[in-house]
């Protein structure tokens, strides 16, 4: 339907237009292919277990390294800075198994 056929239509006549086109399928689904929008399957699994594999990791080496400068004596201002940047990798954790649990929902 081209753009002069819309142009012909009665406002009524485009909001129904408009209304059955946002309302359906962006594509047909591929053969042999039941879209099931209510239950999509799938599992997340993998995605908590690399968050939590990484937030192990990361939590273990850091652990190690302020222990080693502690029992050295030697506290350098790049350690403030690893602490600080492990805040900023527990928040992007945080918003990654968040991302996990609804993928693709919004909160308002």
């Amino acid at each position: 339907m081209g753009l002069d056929v819309l142009t012909s239509m009665s406002p009524e006549e485009k909001a129904a237009y408009m209304n059955e086109i946002l309302e359906g399928p962006a594509l047909t689904p591929p053969p042999g292919v039941v879209p099931d929008f209510e239950n999509p399957g799938g599992s997340n699994s993998l995605g908590y277990g690399l968050v939590i594999l990484s937030a192990i990791l990361a939590t273990i080496t850091i652990l190690l390294r302020v222990a080693t400068r502690y029992s050295m004596r030697k506290v350098h201002i790049e350690d403030a800075f690893l602490l600080a940047a492990y805040d900023l990798f527990g928040g992007h954790l945080y918003l990654l198994y968040d991302l996990a649990i609804s993928p693709g929902e919004q909160e308002n």
